[in-house]
C-alpha cells in the first residue's frame, strides 16, 4: 500500500502559487458545499439534514494538505451568510464546529491512511464518519441549548438526531464523492465500463426523479439499490455519484411539498429517514467499490 504522502499532491507552502491557488478552489467549493446544504435545508429548522462541508472539507483537507484550513472557514463563513438567516453567534458557532470537524476528520484519514481503496479502509472511514458525526451533533445541539438558539419547540434529543443524522449523510455521501473522484491512484479513462456506469449513473437518477416527482414511492429504494449495483460493477465513482444526486433530489422534494418516499409525521422526520437510508446505501456503495477494488488489485499482482 502506498504511503500518505504518496497520495497527496505537493501542498506548497504559505507564499507559493500552488498553496493560492489550492486555497481559493478549496474556499470555492466549501462555500458551495455549505450554500447546497443550508439552501436544502428546513427553512423553518435551519437545520441541515445533508451537511456536506465536514466530509467534503475532511476530504480535501487530507488530499491537499490541512494548512488549507483558513480557506474552508471562509468559504463555509460567506456561505452561511448568503444561505442562511443566522444570527451572528450561531454563525460563528456553526463555522468553529465545521471548521474542527473538518481538520480532525482530515487527521484522521491521513494518519489512518484512509482511501477507501480495501475494506479495512472503508470501515474505518465509516468509523470515523460515525465518530466526527455524534460529535459534531452533539456539540451543535448543546452550543444551540446554551445560547437559547434551539428551533421551535423542539427537545434536544430530537434537534441531536436529526443533526447526526445530516452529519453522518453529508459525510459519507460528500466525503466519499471527494475520496473517489480524487484517487490519484484511479485515473478517470474513458473505457466502455465507465461509459456503462456513467449511462447506468443516468438511468438511476432519473428513476429517482421520477419516484419523487410522480410519488411513486418504491422506485426510490429501486433507484438506490441501483447505486450499490453500479458500485459492484463500475467501482465507487459513480455509484457515490448517484447517492448524491438522489439525496439532493429528495431533500430538496420533500421541502417543495413532494411526497416523502420513506414516511414521517412531518417534513423533518421525513427528511431525517430519507438520509438514513442515503446513509445505510451509501456505506454499502462504499463497502462494496473498496472491496471490488482490492480484489482487482490481488488479482492483478504477482503470486
Amino acid at each position: 500500500m502506498p504511503a500518505v504522502n504518496a497520495l497527496v499532491p505537493s501542498r506548497g507552502t504559505l507564499a507559493s502559487p500552488t498553496w493560492w491557488s489550492h486555497s481559493g478552489a478549496v474556499a470555492l467549493i466549501a462555500l458551495c458545499a455549505t450554500v447546497v446544504s443550508y439552501g436544502i435545508a428546513l427553512s423553518d429548522l435551519q437545520i441541515s439534514l445533508l451537511l456536506l462541508l465536514p466530509g467534503v472539507g475532511s476530504a480535501l483537507l487530507a488530499r491537499l494538505g490541512r494548512s488549507l484550513w483558513p480557506a474552508l472557514i471562509v468559504g463555509d463563513l460567506v456561505g452561511q451568510v448568503i444561505a442562511t438567516d443566522r444570527t451572528l453567534q450561531l454563525t460563528t458557532v456553526s463555522v468553529a464546529i465545521h471548521a474542527l470537524a473538518c481538520l480532525l476528520g482530515a487527521t484522521l484519514l491521513q494518519r489512518s491512511d484512509c482511501w477507501l481503496r480495501d475494506m479495512r479502509q472503508a470501515l474505518r472511514f465509516i468509523g470515523i464518519v460515525t465518530v466526527i458525526s455524534v460529535g459534531g451533533g452533539v456539540l451543535t445541539a448543546s452550543f444551540l441549548t446554551i445560547g437559547g438558539e434551539m428551533p421551535g419547540q423542539l427537545g434536544a434529543a430530537e434537534v441531536i438526531g436529526w443533526m447526526i443524522t445530516g452529519y453522518l449523510a453529508g459525510f459519507l455521501v460528500g466525503g466519499g464523492f471527494v475520496l473517489a473522484w480524487g484517487d490519484p491512484l484511479t485515473p478517470i479513462r474513458d473505457s466502455f465500463r465507465q461509459r456503462i456506469a456513467m449511462c447506468a449513473f443516468v438511468a438511476v437518477t432519473a428513476t429517482a426523479a421520477v419516484g419523487l416527482l410522480a410519488e411513486i414511492g418504491p422506485l426510490v429504494p429501486l433507484a438506490l439499490a441501483g447505486t450499490v449495483a453500479i458500485a459492484g460493477r463500475s467501482g465507487m465513482r459513480w455509484g457515490i455519484a448517484s447517492i448524491l444526486a438522489i439525496a439532493l433530489m429528495a431533500v430538496e422534494g420533500v421541502e417543495g411539498g413532494v411526497e416523502p418516499a420513506f414516511g414521517g409525521q412531518n417534513a423533518a422526520e421525513a427528511v431525517a429517514n430519507g438520509m438514513l437510508a442515503m446513509s445505510l446505501f451509501a456505506a454499502a456503495v462504499i463497502g462494496l467499490a473498496a472491496y471490488r477494488t482490492s480484489n482487482e488489485e490481488r488479482a492483478r499482482s504477482p503470486m
